[in-house]
């Protein structure tokens, strides 16, 4: 019998329709071809509840998209990607879809641990609810305040997600300006993560000495947009504000005065034989479980050649180094 596909591509990735039925040969083939599970998501339509496993590969993303009954049974892939458990489960509670192999103990009992119950559903359930109160403007703002130190992120993920949904064109220059924006809050939030990592290890003058170098990215962050950690700056379809030629001048002038300063933050870390000791050996993420269970910046740091931004903007002139 052929198999029902339907395949559409766009600058953030391919979308293939699938039946229920074929889902774990698809799987089964993605993963022969080192394609890697990264997330899966529900939602419940008209006609059904709508299920989406994403998938990656290098600079591509591919996104398994099928509608279920209600009473249909659903094979779980979690024999192929085991580290789709997790995300199966959530969409098991959370829309009721009924996996194979997935028991109903699994749906109260999987996230009790020492007294401690976590769900990562939990703040996707009170997003999903506020967007029932709210427009897709007011939205930009509640999205943004997810986290403190990758709050344009999170602003930027739902404008783009709704631009996607929508068909909306963003201008270029309003991409190059998200980009800009983007990788200034990346380099802030790694920062303020390695100033955590050295407090904790009882290195107060290093973590202090990064969150000097940090500084005077917030300050850029508060000249362009009148905030240092909530921006406020992403609108769906573009910028709410333009960077001036003065003001992209200094930002380039303050990433090249902090290159030294983290270079030389950077060779402490590696190479300062008190640190050494606290550190080598702890918590060591080989590359084989990185390449099942992490992405960004903890991937590679295990030697996966992974990275997100190479799929959302090849449609663009970028410098890489």
């Amino acid at each position: 019998m052929m198999k029902s596909r339907t395949e559409i591509s766009g600058s953030s990735g391919s979308f293939l329709s699938i039946e229920a039925c074929d889902l774990l040969d698809e799987v089964k083939t993605l993963k022969e071809d080192g394609w890697r599970f990264c997330q899966a998501c529900a939602d419940r339509l008209d006609d059904g509840i709508e299920i989406i496993y994403t998938f990656e590969n290098t600079a591509k993303l591919l996104n398994l998209k099928m509608v279920v009954a209600e009473e249909q049974t659903v094979d779980s892939i979690t024999f192929v990607f085991w580290t789709a458990f997790d995300a199966e489960l959530d969409i098991a509670r959370d829309c009721g879809v009924k996996f194979k192999h997935v028991a109903e103990e699994h749906l109260h009992d999987f996230y009790d641990v020492a007294d401690i119950s976590y769900s990562a559903e939990r703040i996707h359930g009170d997003m999903e609810a506020l967007t029932e109160q709210r427009d897709y403007r007011q939205m930009v703002y509640v999205a943004e305040r997810m986290t403190g130190t990758s709050s344009f992120g999170h602003s930027l993920g739902f404008c783009m997600a709704v631009e996607k949904a929508s068909k909306i064109e963003v201008p270029a220059r309003a991409e190059y300006l998200r980009i800009i924006l983007m990788e200034l809050s990346r380099v802030q939030s790694h920062l303020y993560w390695l100033s955590s990592v050295a407090e904790r290890i009882g290195f107060e003058s290093l973590a202090m000495g990064f969150l000097s170098v940090r500084e005077p990215v917030l300050t850029m962050f508060d000249r362009i947009s009148g905030n240092r950690i909530m921006l406020s700056l992403c609108k769906v379809g573009g910028m709410k504000k333009d960077i001036s030629t003065q003001q992209l001048e200094d930002i380039h002038n303050t990433i090249e005065n902090l290159r030294e300063r983290i270079q030389t933050l950077t060779l402490l870390m590696k190479e300062d034989a008190s640190i050494c000791r606290r550190l080598e050996g702890i918590g060591v993420l080989d590359e084989k479980t990185a390449e099942t269970f992490c992405g960004g910046p903890a991937a590679r740091g295990s030697a996966v050649m992974t990275d997100a931004r190479t799929v959302s903007y090849t449609h663009l002139t970028l410098p890489t180094s």
